[in-house]
C-alpha cells in the first residue's frame, strides 16, 4: 500500500516537472554534464533566467550561450536532449582570445572562444586578418631586430606578463625627447589598420604613451597608463584611395619607464574601410595570420518551426564595413528559405527574409549601433513581422510570403557574408511569442 502511495507520488511528481518544462539549474547541470569546458556559469544563467522569468524558457527551440565547449562544437544550453543543438566549430587557427582571469590565453582551432576582453563576455567570431608586426613580443633594437629606437635606454625586467607567464620584457627608460619605438612594414595600400599593444606604467603615477601609424597624417592617440596593470592600447586608421601605411610607432613620456608586449599591426578587411583592432596574434620571425572562424549549426528537421517563430539575438558586431549576417536557413541555402538578421555597412542591423527565392527586407535594429551589445528579435506568423530592440518594437510590416512546413531546419553564423563579433545569446522559439513576452525577452 504504501508503495503504491510512494510510486504514485513519483509518477506525479513526474508528470508537474514535464508541465512546469525546463528549470535554469537543470538544464545547466545538463551542459555541465556533457561538456569538456564549462565556464561563465553565473551570467549564462542569468541570461536564460530573463527567459524564464518571462515564461518562454520552455518554449525554446534552441538557446546558446557562451558557456561550454568540446573540442569542435560550441555546445548549446537547449535543446537539453538529443538532438542537440551544437554548433561545429572550424577555422581559427593562430587564435588569441582573452580568459576569465583577464590573460591572453592561445587557443586550438578546433576551440570555440569564449571572450572576456574588457568586461565584454561572448563567443569570440573574427575574420582572417594578418599581424604585420614580426617579434611582437621582442620589442627592442638589437643586432637583426626590425625593432628601431632613438632616446630609449631598455633592459631586461621579469614580471608577470599579459598572457600569464613569467618571463623577462624590456624596460624601457625615456632619456631622450622624444623617446620612440617604431618597426616598418611593407605599405598597407587603400586599407584602414588596426594598431595596438599591451604597455605597462611601473611608476607610481600615470603617464602617457602615444601610439602611431607610420603614413598617417591624422593625429595619434595619446593614451594615459594607469600605474601597475597591463593595459592594451587601440588606434585604429581611416582609409582612402590615397592612404599607404608602413609602420607602428610608439612615443614614450620623457623620462618615464614604460614596458611593452604584443604589438599587432592589422589591414581592415575589405579597401577604404576603417581599421579594426581584433584579438592578439602573436609573431616572431615572420608576420602570422590567423584564419576566419566558421560555426555552423546542426541540420535537424523538425526542430525549427518555419510556420511562426522568434529568433534572438544578443550580442555586438565587429566594425569590418561589410554585412555580417547570422541565418536561420533551410535546404537549398541562403538564397532559397532563410531568415537572416545582419550588421550592414551603414553600421545598423536590418533583416531579410528569403522564401523561395523571393527577398524581403525589413529594418531590425532602429538607430541602435550594431558595434555595441543589444538585444534584437525578430517574430514573424505567416501574416505579419514585427521586430525589437532593447525592449521596443521598432518595426511592423506584412509578411509578403510564408515558410512552407520544414522549410528551415539549421541555425548558420557563417553562410554567404559571415558574422564577425560577439554573441551574448542565440535564441530560436517555436511559436510566435506575445508582444508583450517580446520585449520582456529584449529589456
Amino acid at each position: 500500500m504504501a508503495a503504491g502511495i510512494g510510486l504514485g507520488i513519483s509518477m506525479g511528481w513526474t508528470y508537474i516537472k514535464k508541465a512546469l518544462g525546463p528549470t535554469v539549474d537543470g538544464i545547466f547541470a545538463i551542459l555541465q554534464g556533457r561538456s569538456q569546458f564549462f565556464e561563465n556559469e553565473t551570467s549564462s544563467k542569468a541570461q536564460a533566467q530573463v527567459l524564464d522569468t518571462a515564461g518562454v524558457l520552455g518554449k525554446a527551440a534552441l538557446l546558446v550561450t557562451p558557456t561550454s565547449y568540446n573540442n569542435g562544437k560550441l555546445n548549446a544550453v537547449l535543446p537539453s536532449g538529443s538532438p542537440f543543438g551544437d554548433f561545429t566549430k572550424a577555422g581559427g587557427g593562430g587564435a588569441t582570445r582573452i580568459n576569465s582571469s583577464g590573460e591572453v590565453e592561445a587557443m586550438s582551432s578546433t576551440s570555440p572562444r569564449i571572450d572576456y576582453e574588457d568586461a565584454s563576455t561572448g563567443v569570440l567570431c573574427e575574420y582572417q586578418t594578418t599581424n604585420y608586426i614580426k617579434y611582437s613580443e621582442a620589442m627592442f633594437s638589437a643586432a637583426g631586430s626590425p625593432w628601431t629606437s632613438s632616446g630609449v635606454g631598455s633592459g631586461d625586467v621579469l614580471m608577470t606578463l599579459p598572457d600569464g607567464s613569467v618571463a623577462n620584457v624590456r624596460n624601457n627608460y625615456a632619456y631622450g625627447n622624444p623617446a620612440k619605438l617604431s618597426q616598418t612594414i611593407s605599405a598597407v595600400v587603400n586599407k584602414g589598420v588596426g594598431a595596438s599593444v599591451w604597455a605597462y606604467n611601473p611608476e607610481t603615477t600615470a603617464h602617457d604613451l602615444i601610439i602611431d601609424v607610420i603614413g598617417y597624417t591624422g593625429t595619434a592617440s595619446t593614451v594615459s597608463l594607469p600605474p601597475g596593470v597591463w593595459t592594451r592600447v587601440k588606434f585604429v586608421t581611416p582609409a582612402t584611395t590615397s592612404s599607404y601605411y608602413t609602420g607602428i610607432e610608439f612615443t614614450f613620456a620623457s623620462g618615464k619607464n614604460t614596458r611593452l608586449w604584443g604589438a599587432q599591426l592589422e589591414p581592415s578587411q575589405f579597401l577604404r574601410r576603417e581599421g579594426v583592432v581584433t584579438s592578439y596574434i602573436p609573431t616572431t620571425a615572420t608576420a602570422v595570420t590567423r584564419l576566419g572562424e566558421l560555426l555552423v549549426g546542426p541540420v535537424t528537421t523538425g526542430q525549427i518551426n518555419s510556420e511562426e517563430g522568434v529568433f534572438l539575438f544578443e550580442g555586438k558586431m565587429t566594425n569590418s564595413g561589410t554585412n555580417e549576417f547570422i541565418n536561420i536557413l533551410g535546404t537549398g541555402g541562403i538564397s532559397s528559405n532563410s531568415l537572416s538578421m545582419y550588421g550592414n555597412g551603414g553600421g545598423n542591423t536590418s533583416g531579410r527574409m528569403t522564401v523561395g527565392g523571393s527577398n524581403q527586407y525589413f529594418p531590425v535594429g532602429g538607430s541602435a549601433s550594431k558595434i555595441v551589445y543589444n538585444k534584437f528579435a525578430i517574430k514573424w506568423d505567416g501574416t505579419t513581422i514585427k521586430t525589437f530592440t532593447n525592449g521596443a518594437l521598432v518595426g511592423n510590416v506584412s509578411q509578403n510570403n510564408s515558410f512552407a512546413v520544414g522549410a528551415l531546419n539549421q541555425v548558420h553564423l557563417s553562410q554567404g557574408q559571415r558574422f564577425f563579433g560577439k554573441i551574448k545569446m542565440l535564441a530560436v522559439f517555436n511559436e510566435a511569442l506575445t508582444d508583450a513576452e517580446v520585449i520582456a525577452i529584449t529589456t
